[in-house]
C-alpha cells in the first residue's frame, strides 16, 4: 500500500514505500546502499559514524576545558609556594599566569630543553674575563695592567697588550659614533664584546682608512697595513687577519672555536703547561655558561708570505673550486700558532630565567 513520507517530497505525488525497497534491490548506484547485507550495512556505518566524528569536540566540553584551566591558573596565583620577593622594593609578589592554554601540561614537565641564544637570553653579550698567559683577568683587571696600576711584570703587560691588540684587530666590525662615544656594529654580537672589551682596556680600534688600520693604545696612534682579511665561516670556525707592522714585520691573528684552534698550535705550544692550563681555564669557563673563544698568532717570515700571497690571489680569481682553493690556502697559513689565551663573553639572561626553571 502506498506509504506516504513524512515530509516534503520533490516530486508532485506520494511515492510509494515498495517501490522504493523495490528500487533499492534493484540497485542503485547513487545511493550506496547494500539492501541485502543489511547488518554488515549497519555496522559499517556505525563505525564509519565514529571514525568522521572522533576528531570533534562538544562545544560544551571546551567550554568545561577552558572553565578548569581558569580556575587552575587562579589557584597557581594563590600558591604561596610560588611566590617571589621583589628586589627592589622587597615585597612577596605572587605567580602571574601569562597563558592558561598550558597550565594543565605543567604537571608533565620533567626536563626543560631551550636554545639558550636568543630564548633565554637577551642576546646582548658582555666581555667578562679572559685568560692571558695562563693568567684569568676579568675585564677591569686589564684596563689596570695596561696602566701599571696592577702588580705586575713588564712580560705579564707585553702579554696583555698583544692579547689586546688581536682583540682590537680581528674582527669585521666597524666603529659607530652615538651619542658622543665609539661603539661597534658587526655581523657578530661575540665580536662587538670583545672589540669593546679591547676599547675599554685601553686599545680601541679607530676604524679602516685604505688599506691600513687605525689603532689607539693609550691615546698613542698606531697604524698597521691590513693586507689580509680571512673571515669566519661555519666551516672554518675561526677568523684571521694578517698585519704588516710599521717595522715591517707581517704578523697572523687567529681566533676560534677550541676545538679547531687546538689543531693549530706548534709543536711547542701542544706540548707545553700553557695549554693544559688554558684549556682548564677554558673548561670552567664554559661551566658557568660562557662563550669562549681560543687566540693565537705567529710571525709570518716574507720569504714564506710572498709565495702564500700569489697562491691565495691565484685561488681567489679561480673561475673553478674557488671555494676550496681558497680554503686550502687559509689553512696552509694558519698553522704553528703561538697560543695567547681565550675569551669568555657572557649571553645575558633575561630577568628571573633560574627562578622561573626552579619552580
Amino acid at each position: 500500500f502506498p506509504f506516504p513520507f513524512p515530509f516534503p517530497f520533490p516530486f508532485p505525488f506520494p511515492f510509494p514505500f515498495p517501490a522504493f525497497l523495490l528500487m533499492l534491490k534493484g540497485g542503485v548506484w547513487y545511493l550506496q546502499v547494500d539492501v541485502e547485507g543489511t547488518g554488515a550495512y549497519g555496522a559499517k556505518m556505525f563505525l564509519t559514524y565514529f571514525a568522521l566524528l572522533s576528531y570533534c569536540v562538544p562545544v560544551s566540553l571546551v567550554v568545561i576545558w577552558e572553565v578548569l584551566r581558569l580556575c587552575q591558573a587562579r589557584f597557581i596565583r594563590w600558591d604561596t609556594e610560588m611566590m617571589v620577593q621583589d628586589e627592589e622594593t622587597k615585597k612577596w609578589k605572587h605567580m602571574e599566569v601569562q597563558n592558561s592554554t598550558l597550565v594543565n601540561e605543567l604537571s608533565r614537565i620533567g626536563y626543560i630543553f631551550s636554545d639558550k641564544t636568543g630564548t633565554l637570553t637577551e642576546n646582548k653579550m658582555v666581555f667578562d674575563k679572559c685568560s692571558v698567559d695562563g693568567t684569568i683577568y676579568k675585564a677591569k683587571e686589564l684596563k689596570d695592567v695596561m696602566l701599571g696600576n696592577a702588580k705586575s711584570k713588564k712580560k705579564e703587560r707585553k702579554a696583555v697588550e698583544n692579547f689586546l691588540f688581536h682583540m682590537a684587530l680581528n674582527h669585521s666590525t666597524v666603529p659607530v659614533e652615538k651619542d658622543g662615544e665609539v661603539t661597534f656594529r658587526g655581523p657578530s654580537p661575540d665580536e662587538e664584546a670583545i672589540v669593546i672589551a679591547a676599547k675599554d682596556s685601553g686599545i680601541t680600534f679607530l676604524g679602516k682608512k685604505g688599506d691600513n688600520l687605525e689603532v689607539s693604545v693609550l691615546d698613542k696612534h698606531v697604524n698597521v697595513e691590513l693586507l689580509h682579511l680571512l673571515e669566519f665561516s661555519p666551516d672554518r670556525r675561526r677568523s684571521s687577519v694578517v698585519v704588516r707592522f710599521p717595522d715591517g714585520s707581517i704578523r697572523l691573528f687567529t681566533k676560534g672555536a677550541d676545538e679547531v684552534m687546538l689543531k693549530l698550535l706548534s709543536k711547542e705550544s701542544s706540548k707545553s703547561q700553557l695549554r693544559e692550563e688554558t684549556e682548564k681555564q677554558m673548561n670552567s669557563f664554559s661551566d658557568i655558561g660562557l662563550r669562549t673563544l681560543l687566540l693565537g698568532t705567529r710571525d709570518i717570515p716574507d720569504k714564506e708570505y710572498q709565495p702564500w700571497k700569489k697562491k691565495y690571489h691565484a685561488a681567489s680569481v679561480s673561475i673553478k673550486d674557488r671555494e676550496r682553493l681558497m680554503t686550502e690556502a687559509m689553512n696552509e697559513l694558519e698553522t704553528d700558532l703561538e697560543l695567547q689565551g681565550c675569551t669568555a663573553v657572557e649571553d645575558k639572561l633575561q630577568e628571573d630565567v633560574p627562578e622561573t626553571i626552579e619552580f
